[in-house]
C-alpha cells in the first residue's frame, strides 16, 4: 500500500517503542561497493523486535546505471542467506536503480537497507473465508445507520479491519437500527491474521457511532470497546461473547482547511475532481521512529467534509481504549478521482475506471490543534514523459522512458515513488487495473529513467507520481523506512499512454 494512501484512508503507519536498528551489514569485499541488508523487522506487543533475515542466495540483485544513450549498464549482485547484499563495479557516485524482487530504489546511497517493519509477530496465519467472529455483546451504543465496527490486534497484526470497508458490513445478522447488543453478528476476517491467545495476542472491538448533519458533515466517533483475547478457530467463525465498555470522552478542535486540499485538480492529473474531505483521529503503538510499520491503525474519530466545505472547525467528543504509551495523530486530506479507459478492438472505449488521487497530511494530535490543518507538500508539476506533456495521452512510449517534474509549488521533497498501473479491457468491455510496481526516487533529484523490464512492449498504463514531504529524521539510507509525522504526500497521475513494440 501506498504510504500516502495510508494516510488518508486508513491512517499513517505505526511503530513500536524499540528504537534497535538491527545487525548492520557486514562489509562487502571492496568497501567503496554498494551494500546493504534486507531484514524485515516485526514488531510485537511486549515492545520488542524480531528480526527475520531475507534468505538472499540466489535471488537477482541489480544495480541499473544510466547511460547517456537512454540505455543501462546492469551490475549484478551477491546476496546471503543472512539477509545481507553486496553490488560489486557500481562506479563511485553514480546514481543508479537497486532492484531485489519487487523494490526498486533509485538512489546515490552505497549503503543501503531493505525490508519493512510489520505489526505484530512473524508466524501468523491468514483466516480463510467465513473464518472470523461470531459476536454476542451488551452495552452497545444504540446502532445507528453511519456506524461501524473495527477490529485491532496488535500481536496478530490487524492493524485496521473495518465494517465500513465490508461488503455487506456483518457477514451474518447485522444489528437492527437503535439495537443496543450484537447477537451472533459474524465479522468475517478472511484475509486477515489469525488471533491466537495462546500467543500473547490481544483484541478489541471499537464501536464508532456516527451522526449526519442536515450539511452532509458525517462524524464518527469511537464510543464503546471490547477488549478480549481470544483464538480463532478454523472452518467456521469463533463465538466471542463479552460486554462493550462505555469509553470515557476526551475534547479535541480542529480547524481544516478543506479549500487547501481539494485545490490542486490541475495538478492531480487530467480531468481530475475532488470526491471526498476527510480528517482522522487515529491511535497507535508506541511513539514514532525508525520502527514505524507499514499497517493500518485504528481511528478514534472519522470526520467526512461536504463537498462544498471550505475552512471548517470541528469540536469532536471520542474515546480512546488503548494504553497511554500509544499515540494519537491526525491524517487529512482530499482524494480525487481521475478516470481511465482503453481501446476496444471494435474501435470504441473501454467504460471509465475511477483511479485516486490525493493530497493528505499528517500530523501529531497536538500539532493538528495548535493550527489550521493544511497540505505539507503539493503534486509535483510540470510532469514529463520522455520530454512530452505527461497530461496528455501518448503512443509508442519507449520501454525505459524518462520521467522528469518540476518540484512542487509547496513543501520540500524527501522521496517521490513512480507506481506504474497497466490498464486493460476486460471481454464485457470494463476496465481493469493491474499494479505492476513502484519506483523509489531519493533526493532532490527530479528525473529518472525507468528501468528495463518495469513496462512491457504494447501496453497501456499510467503512472501515479507522488511526492512525500517526511520529517528530518527521515534517513535515505532507510528507504521504505518513514519515520512519521510530520508527513504530507500529494500525487499525479499521468494520461494513459501505450508502449511501444519490442
Amino acid at each position: 500500500m501506498l504510504v500516502a494512501l495510508a494516510l488518508v484512508l486508513a491512517g499513517c503507519p505505526s511503530p513500536s517503542t524499540t528504537e534497535d536498528s538491527g545487525p548492520p551489514p557486514p562489509p562487502p569485499p571492496d568497501a567503496n561497493d554498494v551494500h546493504g541488508d534486507f531484514v524485515d523487522r516485526y514488531l510485537v506487543n511486549d515492545g520488542g523486535l524480531v528480526l527475520v533475515p531475507q534468505q538472499l542466495e540466489g535471488r537477482t540483485i541489480t544495480a541499473f546505471v544510466e547511460l547517456p544513450n537512454k540505455t543501462f549498464d546492469n551490475y549484478p549482485g551477491v546476496g546471503f542467506n543472512n539477509g545481507t547484499f553486496y553490488v560489486p563495479g557500481v562506479p563511485e557516485g553514480a546514481r543508479f536503480t537497486l532492484q531485489l524482487g519487487s523494490i526498486r530504489i533509485n538512489t546515490d546511497s552505497r549503503v543501503v537497507h531493505l525490508g519493512s517493519n510489520s505489526l505484530g509477530r512473524p508466524d501468523t496465519f491468514q483466516a480463510d473465508r467465513n473464518e472470523g467472529l461470531e459476536v454476542y455483546a451488551g452495552n452497545l451504543a444504540p446502532w445507528g445507520e453511519d456506524d461501524e465496527v473495527q477490529v485491532h490486534s496488535w500481536n496478530a497484526g490487524i492493524g485496521y479491519y473495518s465494517t465500513a470497508t465490508q461488503t455487506p458490513p456483518f457477514a451474518l445478522n447485522a444489528p437492527d437500527a437503535g439495537a443496543t447488543s450484537l447477537d451472533a453478528s459474524v465479522l468475517d476476517l478472511e484475509g486477515e491474521s489469525v488471533p491466537e491467545a495462546a500467543r500473547g495476542d490481544d483484541l478489541t472491538l471499537l464501536q464508532l457511532s456516527g451522526t449526519r448533519s442536515d450539511g452532509g458533515l458525517l462524524v464518527k466517533v469511537a464510543t464503546r470497546a471490547l477488549s478480549k483475547p481470544t483464538t480463532l478457530v478454523i472452518g467456521a467463525p469463533t463465538p466471542y461473547a463479552g460486554d462493550f465498555v462505555t469509553l470515557p470522552l476526551e475534547d479535541a478542535g480542529f480547524t481544516i482547511r478543506a479549500g487547501a486540499f481539494k485545490q490542486y485538480s490541475d495538478e492531480v492529473g487530467p480531468g481530475a475532481t475532488p470526491f471526498l474531505t476527510r480528517l482522522l483521529v487515529d491511535a497507535h503503538p508506541g511513539a514514532f521512529g525508525r520502527t514505524t510499520h507499514t499497517g493500518g491503525t485504528p481511528d478514534l474519530a472519522v470526520v467526512e467534509l461536504p463537498p462544498d466545505a471550505g475552512d471548517t472547525t470541528l469540536s469532536l467528543q471520542f474515546g480512546n481504549p488503548f494504553s497511554a504509551s500509544w499515540t494519537p495523530f491526525v491524517s487529512a486530506g482530499a482524494l480525487y478521482d481521475v478516470q481511465y479507459t482503453v481501446p476496444l478492438a471494435d474501435g470504441g472505449t473501454s467504460f471509465a475506471r475511477s483511479e485516486l488521487g490525493f493530497v493528505s497530511v499528517a500530523l501529531l494530535k497536538d500539532a493538528a490543534q495548535a493550527a489550521p490543518i493544511a497540505p505539507l507538500v503539493s503534486p509535483p508539476r510540470e510532469v514529463k514523459l520522455e520530454g512530452q506533456d505527461a497530461k496528455l495521452p501518448q503512443t509508442g512510449v519507449p520501454l525505459m522512458p524518462e520521467v522528469s517534474w518540476t518540484a512542487p509549488s509547496v513543501g520540500t521533497v524527501r522521496r517521490v515513488e513512480i507506481e506504474a498501473v497497466r490498464l486493460e479491457a476486460t471481454m464485457v468491455g470494463l476496465t481493469r487495473r493491474v499494479a505492476v510496481g513502484t519506483v523509489r526516487v531519493l533526493g532532490k533529484v527530479t528525473r529518472v529513467r525507468l528501468p528495463q523490464g518495469f513496462l512491457n512492449p504494447q501496453q497501456t498504463y499510467y503512472l501515479r507520481v507522488t511526492a512525500l514531504s517526511l520529517p528530518d529524521t527521515y534517513d535515505p539510507t532507510w528507504p521504505l523506512l518513514d519515520v512519521g509525522p510530520p508527513a504530507g504526500a500529494a500525487s499525479f497521475s499521468t494520461a494513459a499512454f501505450t508502449t511501444a513494440a519490442q
